[in-house]
């Protein structure tokens, strides 16, 4: 699950996720040392395995550019552009990717957040980071 910048520019952290029923805890893509400085592109892949009655999936990005910084991904799904991925809708995906710079020593992480849920939806995330 965790890179660091001593290998080779390429992949340095994934996640793959399955059977998500819930909001995902702070999971860590990249452990920061005094050399991982720089810029890093997060790719995002989410989908609805198993349709509810209602809610929504987002991802969130932190990291620190020297200070603490988020951002709610942006997707692009088959309605548009969004934030969010419906559980309602079987199939329902959304795919985005961010860039970010990351200062020395500091991680870069991801959450999902659960809103609405009902009708016990299931969805996965894949995510994966590369040193630019």
């Amino acid at each position: 699950l965790v890179g660091n910048t001593t290998s080779a520019s390429g992949t340095l952290g994934a996640s793959s996720l399955t059977g998500q029923t819930g909001s995902v805890g702070s999971t860590t893509l990249l452990t920061g040392t005094t050399a991982t400085a720089g810029m890093y592109r997060l790719s995002f892949y989410m989908k609805t395995t198993t349709a509810g009655t209602a809610g929504t999936v987002k991802a969130t990005a932190a990291w620190n550019d020297g200070s603490a910084q988020t951002m709610d991904i942006p997707l692009m799904t088959t309605g548009g552009a969004a934030t969010t991925v419906a559980l309602n809708t079987l199939n329902a995906f959304g795919q985005g990717s961010v860039v970010v710079y990351a200062a020395a020593s500091q991680n870069i992480t991801y959450t999902t957040t659960v809103t609405g849920a009902t009708g016990s939806p299931q969805y996965y995330i894949y995510v994966r980071i590369e040193k630019l």
